[in-house]
């Protein structure tokens, strides 16, 4: 029987095994963790479809794979003399196809029907291979940084930036020598010194290192940032938190900001879409990421549908997702399929930042910390110096498809539900609170 890379999440198409828990020869019982996985998004477990006996380990730790790929081998019950080294990968006939067994746990897709060895010192990703194929490059000209040499999207848009400054400077170069040295400007590459630390990426870095620089190199993005009188938002906390409490809920100010964007994007349904070529697709339901701080870094879990949940449904969903986050127990579905991304300032803050966008969403709002600050208020027709609890709030979106009009008409709509914010009521609760 084989176990292969399940499909951990919609959009997931490779992992990487980071641990196996077995070796060659165990027993293991039906359900048993035989590895841990990871991919860009979430550190994931493989568990044993049926108890059996471990006969071979198909590939090593920190090698990535394709969904699909037989990674392990075993046989149902005891077993007296099994193999402890691998031998070649054999054909997989579909008769030979394992079941889809555990499937609440772990959606799969089928593997390849011949797993003939491959080079890995020239393997890449799907994605990696697209992007190739649209720039008409020659895998075989790029260096891999990946493990064993694996090409990584990075490799793939540094070449080709790269080639481009080439060219660019193929032209006469007089106009950026120095007169008098006769010398061409390089940017120096630093030489380690004595005492310096090199610390390599993680796995997971990498990946969001990669997805910044896509992003910005796809996106046009383009920042609009507002000032918000969070006065009504702060006195109805004062009561809201008790109702919250009665439910078992800590309520902080973030989910009022959820509320108000799931409700703006009603009316501005452009900015919960994704570019599909040349097409943009609005999509239908708004699944809210919102970034939280933790252990391994930056990580936005997704309050699906948080239009219809109401204040404390996603109240109740954002502390689900922030202590699972806490707990390193995120699952790849807890971050993925996202419409439109809300990050805050964490316990540190600031006033205000400009976030990068999410491929492939078009938009991504970045509150910033709540400071008390004298402002002008008309009262009764006399201009009036009061302190009001000031909260800025930035909003980045991709000009390709979002004009000013649209994301300056959003950021507004946000700030006006913010700033007529009421109190809940017990009568006025929604069914999903």
């Amino acid at each position: 029987m084989s176990v292969v890379m399940p499909q951990l999440g919609e959009s997931i198409v490779e992992a990487t095994l980071a641990r196996w828990l077995v070796q060659p020869g165990d027993s293991v019982s039906s359900g048993q963790i035989l590895a841990e996985v990871e991919t860009d998004k979430a550190t994931n477990e493989i568990p044993a479809p049926q108890a059996g006996t471990v006969a071979q380990l198909l590939i090593g730790e920190g090698e990535t794979v394709e969904v699909g790929t037989v990674i392990l081998t075993f046989v149902e019950g005891a077993q007296s003399s099994i193999q402890t080294s691998p031998p070649p990968v054999p054909e997989i006939s579909q008769s030979e196809l394992p079941k889809p067994a555990h499937e609440s746990v772990l959606r799969r897709r089928l593997p390849s029907q011949h797993l003939a060895p491959r080079p890995v010192s020239r393997t890449a990703s799907p994605a990696v291979r697209r992007i190739a194929r649209e720039e008409n490059l020659d895998l075989d000209l790029v260096a891999g940084s990946g493990k064993n040499g694996r090409i990584t999207r990075h490799d793939v848009l540094t070449h080709l930036q790269n080639s481009a400054a080439e060219k660019s400077t193929s032209a006469p170069i007089a106009a950026v020598t120095n007169q008098k040295t006769n010398s061409v400007y390089r940017i120096p590459k630093y030489k380690p010194k004595a005492g310096d630390e090199s610390v390599p990426f993680t796995r997971r870095r990498q990946y969001i290192s990669e997805h910044m620089v896509h992003s910005l190199g796809t996106a046009a993005h383009v920042a609009a940032v507002t000032e918000i009188d969070m006065n009504y938002v702060m006195k109805a906390r004062s009561t809201d938190a008790l109702i919250a409490q009665q439910r078992g809920i800590k309520l902080t100010i973030t989910p009022y900001v959820v509320s108000a964007v799931a409700q703006a994007l009603h009316s501005f349904p452009e900015l919960n879409a994704v570019v599909d070529g040349t097409n943009l697709i609005l999509r239908q339901e708004r699944n809210l990421g919102v970034a939280v701080n933790t252990k391994h870094g930056l990580m936005v879990p997704v309050i699906r549908n948080a239009d219809e949940l109401g204040l404390l449904g996603i109240a109740r969903s954002l502390a689900r997702l922030t202590q699972k986050a806490s707990q390193d127990t995120l699952q790849a579905d807890d971050l993925s399929d996202g419409s439109f991304t809300i990050s805050n300032p964490g316990k540190d803050g600031n006033l205000f930042g400009v976030s990068i966008i999410r491929q492939p969403e078009v938009g991504i709002l970045r509150i910033g910390s709540i400071v008390k600050r004298p402002v002008v208020r008309e009262i009764e027709g006399e201009d009036v110096v009061v302190v009001r609890p000031i909260m800025y709030a930035a909003l980045s979106y991709d000009h390709r498809v979002i004009d000013g009009a649209i994301g300056n008409g959003f950021l507004s709509q946000i700030k006006a539900l913010l700033e007529e914010t009421q109190p809940l009521s017990e009568s006025f609760l929604g069914k999903n609170q």
